[in-house]
């Protein structure tokens, strides 16, 4: 059945399941309990980008309502208290950038933070297909400056993908032919610990690598500038406040069943343990990944959706492994002996590095197609044992505390649609349809940045139709 957004709404706001997509028995245990829910703003998404919207727009006097899929807000930022010890050790972000905008909201929420110590190791190198360390180390800082040198020509990637109509070649160039060009090539493996995630790394368009180590993050590791971290090594909590701040204004474990936007507004249907909700709102501000599995409740336009079909993405893992006797400091990273870019090949195990907590190591893992938990959970602990086995690590028991999926992640398009425009048209659909877009898609996988974008992009949803007013 084909129906137009006007009979779509209408047929939303009867609640008619084959329109929303809802199965009879959902329809018919829940749609009873829902409610009418009426706003300036939905904010699709709970994440980094999500959350400071809905706290920026609570402060400039809006309605809003946050509608997350999970139970709690935070996206890739989560923390883990260990059963054992009391202790938290982080499953996602570690650190933000020492900004005024990231203090700013810290204090908002008050969270107390403080400068992060680093990593207090160097870390051991070894080839997680045998075990075995490697003879590699970082470079020298005289190599990231020589690649700061380069990176400082592009200042208009700092903003967002605000590409020229030409874009420059040494953009569009896969990153191991860059890397090659400028003799860059011993920097790889710093490179890809640093944007872990981001899947056959060699391979991307060098614009991906600029846009994940741009001017500022790099200078500050060159420079041993500082980040931050929460004081009570909680960084889950700054999320906390912010749930606790926000209240009614956020409905958790909803899933979207519908979305039909036109001239007079945007109706939302929202599926949610407590019942199925009608939300009718000015603007939809939407922050998740922009793949067509999260995209498929909109009434997406042919422009739309030959879009955001463009995009792929990687598959990204992270969790806390149970190593007893392996020393708290101790970081390995996986890399090969094989010159010149020392980078293993994918699926891969990134690292265990320390996390804080005696006993336990934080760890990483990267493929370029899905994966199950259990899939991940014995790869990595194959991996382990291999590590064990080679002596690398000592002999130890071994668990996977916990494991968290941060997929779809790093979305990416080919060198040809960078070329021929593609995200100067990505940005083109900000307010179309009544729908603004936020996230890592539209600037890149650093909260700091995202809460910077989110600024440029609040102004703009007043020049959509009727304007927001304060209440």
């Amino acid at each position: 059945m084909s129906l137009s957004r006007k009979q779509l709404i209408k047929a939303m706001a009867a609640g008619t399941t084959a329109a929303v997509g809802l199965s009879p028995g959902i329809a018919n245990a829940s749609v009873g309990r829902g409610r009418l829910i009426e706003c300036d703003v939905c904010v699709i998404g709970g994440g980094a980008s999500g959350t400071y919207t809905a706290m920026r727009l609570r402060e400039l006097g809006r309605d809003v309502l946050v509608v997350e899929r999970t139970d709690r807000l935070g996206g890739h930022t989560e923390t883990y208290r260990d059963p054992a010890t009391g202790r938290t050790a982080e499953v996602g972000l570690l650190i933000w950038r020492d900004l005024p905008i990231v203090r700013d909201f810290f204090d908002k929420l008050d969270v107390p933070v403080e400068i992060s110590a680093g990593r207090q190791e160097p870390p051991k190198f070894a080839d997680f297909r045998t075990g075995r360390l490697i003879d590699y180390q970082y470079p020298p800082t005289t190599v990231m400056s020589a690649y700061l040198r380069i990176r400082r020509k592009y200042p208009f990637l700092e903003a967002g993908f605000d590409l020229p109509d030409l874009v420059p070649s040494e953009l569009l160039m896969p990153f191991r032919e860059f890397a090659a060009e400028h003799n860059l090539g011993s920097l790889v493996p710093f490179v890809f610990r640093a944007l872990d995630g981001f899947g056959n790394l060699l391979d991307l368009p060098t614009l991906y690598i600029m846009k994940g180590l741009d001017i500022d993050g790099t200078s500050r590791i060159i420079k041993g500038h500082s980040f931050l971290t929460t004081k009570a090594r909680n960084n889950g909590g700054l999320y906390e406040k912010a749930t606790a701040r926000l209240g009614d204004d956020v409905l958790f474990g909803a899933e979207l069943t519908g979305v039909a936007r036109e001239d007079g507004g945007v109706t939302l249907r929202a599926a949610t343990p407590q019942g199925v909700h009608t939300i009718r709102a000015k603007r939809v501000v939407f922050t998740a990944p922009p793949v067509p599995g999260n995209l498929a409740p909109f009434d997406l336009d042919d422009t739309e959706r030959a879009l955001f079909g463009r995009f792929r993405s990687t598959f990204f893992y992270t969790g806390l492994l149970r190593l007893p006797g392996v020393p708290d400091n101790l970081t390995v990273q996986n890399a090969t002996a094989e010159p010149p870019f020392h980078t293993p090949a994918m699926p891969v195990t990134y690292f265990i590095e320390p996390s804080g907590v005696t006993g336990l190591h934080k760890v990483k893992y990267g493929s370029t197609v899905a994966l199950t938990h259990a899939q991940v959970r014995a790869r990595v602990l194959a991996d382990i044992r291999r590590l064990v086995a080679a002596g690398t690590l000592p002999r130890t028991t071994m668990e996977l505390e916990t494991l968290k999926s941060h997929s779809p992640y790093a979305l990416t398009v080919s060198r040809d649609d960078i070329a021929d425009g593609f995200y100067r048209r990505l940005y083109s659909l900000q307010g179309r349809n009544r729908t603004f877009y936020n996230g890592a898609a539209f600037q890149t996988h650093d909260s700091s940045l995202l809460w910077q974008f989110t600024e440029r992009l609040l102004p703009r949803l007043d020049q959509v139709g009727r304007p927001l007013r304060p209440r």
